[in-house]
Order: C-alpha cells, then sequence, then structure tokens
C-alpha cells in the first residue's frame, strides 16, 4: 500500500527522520516549536518562518509519534487512493495545513 501511495509514505518518512534526528541530536521542544514571537517578533527580524512547519512535523515522544503514524497510514492512504484527492494535491493539502495552522495562531 505505501508504494501506492507516495505522499503519504513521503511523509511517513519525513516524520519518522525528523523525530529519530530530534532524539538523535537531543533537540529541545522549544527550539522547534510554534512560538509565535519567535516567528513574528515584536522587534523585527530576524523572522524565525521555519518554525511554522518545523513545529507541525515535530514529534518528541514515541507514542506521539507512533499514534500520529498509524493515523496518518490509515487516514492518507484512503484519502489518496481516493477520487477526491490525488497523490500530489494531498501532499500539497498537508503543506497547507501546516502553514494554516501556523496562520491560525497568530
Amino acid at each position: 500500500q505505501l508504494l501506492n501511495n507516495p505522499s503519504t509514505s513521503l511523509l511517513l518518512i519525513l516524520n519518522t527522520y525528523l523525530a529519530f534526528r530530534y532524539w538523535n541530536d537531543r533537540t529541545s521542544v522549544s527550539s522547534v516549536s510554534k512560538i509565535y514571537n519567535r516567528i513574528v517578533p515584536s522587534s523585527g527580524p530576524p523572522y524565525e518562518i521555519w518554525r511554522g512547519f518545523t513545529g507541525a512535523f515535530a514529534h518528541f515522544e514515541m507514542l506521539h509519534l507512533g499514534f500520529n503514524m498509524m493515523s496518518l497510514y490509515a487516514l492518507g492512504g484512503a484519502l489518496e487512493g481516493s477520487a477526491i484527492y490525488g497523490s500530489i494535491p494531498f501532499f500539497f493539502l498537508n503543506l497547507a495545513l501546516a502553514v494554516l495552522t501556523t496562520a491560525t495562531m497568530m
């Protein structure tokens, strides 16, 4: 099923890779999380816009990663393989949701 759903597979691999990178590098949650004052600081640049994406793909606990990846595998495969979504629209939908959650937070 993973080969039939390349966007879901890519997102599974990306999330798992980043989680293991964060764990191995001992990355702190505050260095990648969505913190409004860091994304758009009141004092002006530097803006840390990348936090809008890293916060959406950050998983720091094994259970968090496991349950999210099981959900992504089940729902992603169903949505990506449906007549409504294809691989490319499903991938961009996920990116748009990451941006939208950051914009909503602001």
